[in-house]
């Protein structure tokens, strides 16, 4: 049976403060604080499941004011953690959002990888710094989404590469794009830069450091293997291929995918699953204009994708949640909460836009197999 603690810190809705399995502490999205503590929050989250941010491996901020990053990054203690911002549209009042993925023992380990971007290890997880073009200030390729795709994955590729991992050791793929408008060709590049890979994907609008930036790519990988996946027996939007491969599983009743990538990913006990959208086994757009139905849609494909992977919704440890508008937030939550029986994972809600006409959400989750029976849940008080 899971345990679950409490720690009297707001949090807003249907979700945990953290969860801890898998020796890995997941926590929600949590606001910075005002004053001398800004991490405050963050910090007493991690202390409370035994840990801190000096073993974090990933640290994801989402900023309402872009411009705010460079603070943001002279704020943030040195440590281990690879790290991306973005900008997103947050709760009122809200300046920062902070996640985290913290070890609840092992040490991370940081190095430098190729491109200039840091990678992260704990076990046999690899987490890359967001690469993003201008990174140095200079920006090569500007209004030239073709440019920016393969200068920021021959970044990622080359940061994985020191460490035994190539394309198809990427198991989780995070893009945050500037504008919608000719993505299609970052599709190309991505096709033609992760050939052998399944990864699970997901990909929002949002702001980007550079105001010359049209992409920002994340990626978790693992090395060692072995590995399984999750797909529609349809081809995915913007695949150059659509082979058969024994380490994947075929659900017809999924939808195919929004671009070239797979619903899930496993190694190991850990499981992540692409931004999951309210599309049925036909393809076909559920709920249009209606949040609540689009949620449960949505989260009935994360629910089929995850236990085509041996996880179910109770081992769901952390979920990142895009709302096309964050007026939705209310409908959402009541959609999502009925989705779980009992303790709730971790989660991040941000606006930001989504890729496809119609749609109000999107949903993304990483599951720890044995997370509902073994894990431990710390709940807040509702803000």
């Amino acid at each position: 049976m899971a345990e679950i603690r409490h720690l009297p810190l707001p949090i807003r809705g249907s979700a945990s403060l953290a969860v801890e399995a898998g020796g890995l502490v997941f926590t929600s999205g949590l606001a910075l604080s005002p004053g001398e503590r800004p991490l405050a929050p963050i910090e007493a989250v991690l202390d409370a499941l035994g840990t801190g941010l000096p073993l974090a491996a990933k640290l994801k901020a989402y900023l309402s004011d872009i411009r705010r990053a460079p603070s943001l990054r002279r704020q943030l203690p040195d440590g281990p953690a690879a790290t991306s911002m973005v900008g997103a549209m947050l709760p009122d009042g809200v300046e920062s959002l902070i996640e985290v993925i913290a070890s609840a023992g092992v040490e991370p380990v940081r190095q430098a990888g190729g491109g200039g971007i840091g990678v992260t290890i704990i076990g046999d997880l690899l987490f890359a710094d967001g690469a993003r073009p201008g990174r140095g200030g200079d920006l090569a390729g500007a209004g030239d989404l073709t440019a920016q795709a393969q200068h920021v994955l021959d970044d990622i590729l080359a940061a994985l590469a020191p460490y035994g991992a190539g394309p198809a050791d990427v198991l989780k793929i995070n893009n945050t794009a500037a504008c919608w408008h000719n993505y299609a060709l970052y599709n190309a590049v991505y096709n033609e830069r992760l050939t052998g890979a399944n990864a699970a994907r997901c990909s929002v609008g949002g702001m980007l450091e550079h105001p010359l930036a049209l992409i920002e790519v994340e990626a978790v990988a693992a090395r060692g293997g072995p590995y399984r996946f999750v797909d529609s027996t349809q081809s995915g939007v913007g695949r150059t291929g659509f082979q058969p491969r024994e380490d994947t599983v075929y659900l017809p009743e999924l939808g195919p995918c929004k671009g070239p990538h797979s619903h899930g990913a496993r190694v190991g006990e850990m499981v992540f699953i692409a931004g999951e959208c309210p599309y049925d086994a036909q393809d076909r757009l559920v709920g249009p204009g209606d949040v609540a139905a689009q949620t449960v849609q949505t989260m009935e494909n994360v629910r089929m994708s995850l236990e085509a992977l041996g996880a179910s919704l109770a081992d769901v440890v952390r979920t990142t949640i895009t709302l096309s508008d964050m007026r939705l937030f209310d409908d959402f939550d009541a959609a999502y909460a009925a989705c779980f029986a009992g303790h709730y994972p971790a989660r991040t809600v941000v606006g930001a836009p989504l890729g496809q006409y119609g749609l109000l959400v999107e949903i993304e989750a990483i599951a720890v197999i044995g997370a509902g029976r073994d894990g431990v849940f710390l709940t807040g008080q509702p803000a």
